[in-house]
């Protein structure tokens, strides 16, 4: 098999995986609840928690998708540690994304209209964002290194092994 066909596969199984992590992120993040006051939604605690722990239930759950997924293409692909970096990055970006719409839409809100509507002193759950955007690049970030790592330790060996 090609390591065009191999890599396009890998992509797929990482797409379908951030598919699974949007639905796992949207089922265990905490929400931060939202006070409706005078037209306008304002978080109800001073400095909520909620955004920082719904980033970081992200990066790691698409830190251990990168970690299982590569672990898995290192025993596969060994022979193709090119394919294996392009189909980490690639499928590591689109998975990442994919879990972040998915959870996002999941739990999506139209704040603006309830808001207008809502009473004075009602509390609602807003829904999950991503405020770090840097997370939705440690899926590829973790993929590649580990590929690297695992190559570097490969010439290690042959070299003074």
């Amino acid at each position: 098999m090609s390591a065009v066909r191999l890599a396009t596969r890998w992509i797929g199984l990482a797409l379908a995986v951030g598919v699974v992590a949007g639905l796992v992120w949207w089922r265990v993040s905490p929400r931060v609840p939202l006070l409706a006051r005078g037209g306008d939604l304002f978080p109800q605690e001073f400095q909520p928690r909620g955004y920082i722990a719904a980033d970081a239930i992200f990066a790691l759950i698409t830190v251990g998708c990168g970690v299982v997924l590569t672990l898995a293409g290192l025993s596969r692909l060994r022979d193709r540690p090119l394919a294996l970096v392009w189909s980490g990055a690639i499928g590591g970006l689109g998975g990442a994304g994919l879990a972040a719409l998915v959870g996002t839409r999941l739990g999506s809100v139209d704040l603006v209209g309830y808001a207008a509507s809502a009473p004075d002193g009602t509390v609602i759950d807003g829904p999950l964002q991503i405020h770090v955007f840097g997370v939705l690049v440690l899926w590829a970030i973790v993929a590649v290194g580990m590929v690297a790592a695992a190559e570097l330790w490969d010439w290690i060996g042959e070299r003074w092994g």
